[in-house]
């Protein structure tokens, strides 16, 4: 009977040590993993910064537009109450 036996102990054995293998494997991986995220969430924080930038950017150019357009009458009613008098 341990004649029979052998080969599926030898089996057992081959499989375990599969499986051992696959989860160091699967351990080295989610470590590797781990240690992406953090570089991970400091490209968000980034890209949410520099879009928030891009936001206050865009404002001020509005701002900006609008008190040209603000200029340009305000110069055009001088320049009419100068040649109105």
């Amino acid at each position: 009977m341990t004649s029979q036996a052998e080969p599926l102990v030898n089996l057992m054995n081959y499989y375990r040590d599969r499986i051992e293998s696959h989860e160091h494997e699967r351990r080295h991986w989610y470590q590797t993993l781990d240690k992406l995220r953090l570089p991970q969430d400091y490209v968000h924080k980034l890209d949410w910064e520099i879009k928030k930038r891009n936001e206050e950017i865009s404002e001020m150019n509005r701002v900006l537009k609008d008190s040209h357009i603000a200029l340009f009458n305000t110069r055009e009613e001088l320049k009419q109450i100068k040649e109105g008098n």
